[in-house]
């Protein structure tokens, strides 16, 4: 797969790819464009989806109506703010090109992280780095070796 810089234009070919790896029957938000749609009319929408997408960008404006969310809720009466849960709908187009910046921004930290940065690294964490600490003690310990460690 073609890799491309965070900021570089998205070029067709990368929206594609993500429009198909959208996951069906995911509720639309307030536009009511669903995944399926964008998936079945991929052909007729490339072209000015990547347009809007790239103008974005580069005008680092979102459109007023991508930014609205709906809060739904759970069950019973609407007026009890217990019954409400924290599940925003937002729009399927407003999220395909934040999941492309995610993605590219991910593999761009991952590519510059030093290994010992292993909490910020996709698929370590910290428990990561702890135990690998642990084992340097361990190791200092029978070679009798000082050893000296900064958090």
């Amino acid at each position: 797969k073609e890799h491309f810089h965070v900021g570089s234009l998205f070029p067709q070919s990368e929206v594609r790819a993500d429009v198909g790896e959208l996951k069906n029957s995911k509720t639309p938000g307030e536009d009511r464009i669903q995944d399926e749609h964008l998936k079945t009319r991929i052909t007729q929408l490339l072209k000015p989806i990547t347009i809007i997408f790239n103008i974005i960008l580069q005008t680092e404006e979102l459109s007023e109506q991508w930014k609205i969310s709906k809060h739904h809720t759970k069950k019973g009466v609407k007026d009890d703010l217990n019954n409400y849960r924290p599940i925003n709908l937002m729009s399927n187009m407003y999220k395909l090109p934040s999941k492309t910046i995610k993605r590219r921004m991910t593999r761009t930290l991952n590519e510059n992280q030093p290994p010992d940065q292993a909490g910020f690294l996709t698929g370590n964490s910290t428990v990561d780095h702890h135990g690998r600490s642990s084992r340097i003690q361990l190791a200092s310990m029978s070679s009798f070796h000082r050893l000296h460690q900064g958090f």
